[in-house]
């Protein structure tokens, strides 16, 4: 039996030296034991390029759609066949349970068999001694089985399928921005819990944080306006936490008249007071009543 798979689309990293293709050689037994999973997931590949008509209804859907072994696995990922487009196959399978032929089932075969058959199967083994009849005795007994596990009684259309993954893909994007938004919420609610405990060690040591502002303003050195800032902001936040924002409004005002003449210092505290002025703009939105 001769199995091939085919994959050539342009820009495509495969490393045929690593091992991945011979990954793949265990299908052909698979196949021989009725497995027909990779012979779906080429059809779905077919699919997914458009080659079959939307109108078209799918194949019965091979049981163990759900969980593809790492063998299965590497074959999808091989063809670059969507992972939606999987699961929404998967939906119409079966869970596989066949593991082997089990004596209740060879029986039950041979049982069926029509004596002339039966007889025969016994002389070809007996003249030939090939015990690869065996093996093709078991195939028969497979596939029977594995044919029986295949019960997908309602078959979709193409269009339908892969509207279906569509709606598996988008649920998936929803499912990944929500837990995005949860955890970015989280870092936000940490970072404040955070950044109120910082400002809560500061309570008590506001007279000592403006002499330390005055002290940095007056060395006329940039680089020392921008920690004067930061600590500016600090006695800001750490006020409004306070309810004491106009105390802080006036000691502010009261630092720029005195250093009017430093340009670079008065346009650094104007941001502050534009921050503040969008915080209160924010507070009063939030506590608005309808």
């Amino acid at each position: 039996m001769l199995l091939s798979f085919l994959s050539e689309t342009e820009d495509y990293d495969w490393e045929e030296d690593g091992g991945e293709l011979s990954s793949l050689i265990p299908l052909r037994a698979d196949l021989v034991r009725g497995d027909y999973r990779c012979l779906f997931l080429g059809w779905l590949l077919a699919v997914q390029n458009g080659e079959v008509d939307d109108r078209a209804s799918e194949p019965l859907v091979p049981p163990g759609l759900r969980d593809l072994n790492g063998c299965l696995q590497g074959l999808a990922d091989f063809l670059r066949i969507d992972r939606d487009l999987i699961a929404a196959a998967a939906e119409a399978s079966a869970e596989r349970t066949t593991a082997g032929v089990s004596r209740v089932a060879i029986a039950e075969q041979i049982a069926r068999l029509p004596a002339p058959e039966k007889d025969g199967f016994l002389i070809r083994l007996v003249e030939e001694e090939d015990l690869s009849l065996v093996w093709e005795w078991k195939q028969r007994i497979l596939r029977s089985e594995s044919a029986g596990q295949t019960g997908n009684s309602h078959q979709r259309n193409v269009a339908a399928l892969l509207a279906r993954s569509e709606t598996i893909r988008k649920a998936l994007q929803k499912a990944e921005a929500d837990r995005r938004a949860c955890e970015q919420a989280q870092r936000e609610r940490e970072q404040a819990q955070r950044r109120a405990a910082y400002l809560d060690s500061l309570a008590g040591k506001e007279e000592d944080l403006w002499r330390k502002v005055e002290q940095l303003v007056a060395t006329k050195q940039p680089k020392r306006y921008d920690e004067a800032v930061e600590i500016l902001k600090d006695l800001c936040e750490l006020a409004e936490r306070q309810g004491a924002r106009s105390g802080f409004t006036k000691k502010l005002e009261t630092l720029c008249a005195n250093h009017a003449r430093k340009p670079t210092l008065i346009e650094r505290i104007r941001v502050i007071e534009s921050d503040t002025a969008r915080r209160g703009q924010i507070t009063n939105k939030t506590t608005a009543k309808p």
